[in-house]
């Protein structure tokens, strides 16, 4: 919980990085290997790999400190090919706006697309 005033620039914040759902998985005859790389005020985090399903979990949680409000919430799904080059699923992003961030937690749901088609979703929570 963010203690705000008209001055306040930047918050801190706890990302539970919950899990992912691709739920277009014509391009693939395979289940993926996934992780998420998450980008937010210049800082950069990645999960585990969670192996083999469309449906990974990661349940991690990353801490961030003086991150500027009105800062882009940007993330990756990949799937991670031992032999082969990464492959992105999708991406998606959201605003982490003063309003948004006012909310004591909050559940985001992010679409990822990839090449224009929506490939699945992004849940994480905010606190």
């Amino acid at each position: 919980s963010q203690a705000w005033t008209s001055a306040t620039t930047q918050f801190n914040a706890l990302l539970k990085l919950d899990r992912a759902q691709i739920y277009d998985t014509t391009n693939w005859f395979f289940s993926t290997d996934s992780l998420l790389q998450v980008h937010l005020g210049g800082l950069h985090y990645s999960t585990e790999i969670v192996y083999r399903t469309y449906n990974p979990k990661w349940n991690e949680s990353w801490e961030v400190r003086n991150v500027p409000i009105d800062s882009t919430l940007n993330v990756q799904l990949w799937d991670k090919n031992i032999n082969d080059p990464q492959v992105l699923l999708g991406s998606g992003e959201i605003v982490l706006s003063r309003e948004l961030l006012s909310r004591t937690e909050f559940p985001l749901e992010i679409p990822i697309t990839h090449e224009k088609k929506e490939r699945g979703l992004v849940y994480l929570n905010v606190s």
